[in-house]
């Protein structure tokens, strides 16, 4: 089963070096979105890959804990300086 992981993590690699070529200019959003999952899939995948080895673990929680803290920081600050904020639309002059 410890195989089948590592296949997973491989795969979902390889999915997002696929879609940083074809999606990342065309398509930025789905990317964006891919990319999230494919890394959560990958931290999971590569650490039940290789459970008995102290130092992969370390790696991935390591990782993983940057890769959540830097989420929430992102939420956090999304929701901080997203409510309440307002916008002025005027046309520049000489038909600009």
């Amino acid at each position: 089963m410890k195989n089948v992981y590592g296949m997973i993590a491989g795969s979902a690699m390889l999915v997002i070096l696929a879609s940083s070529t074809l999606l990342r200019k065309l398509q930025y959003e789905t990317f964006h979105i891919i990319h999230i999952i494919m890394v959560a899939l990958i931290l999971i995948a590569a650490g039940m890959h290789r459970p008995d080895i102290i130092m992969v673990g370390k790696i991935v929680i390591i990782a993983a804990s940057l890769w959540i803290a830097d989420r929430t920081l992102r939420l956090l600050k999304l929701a901080f300086y997203g409510f309440g904020n307002t916008a002025t639309i005027t046309s520049l002059p000489h038909g600009g």
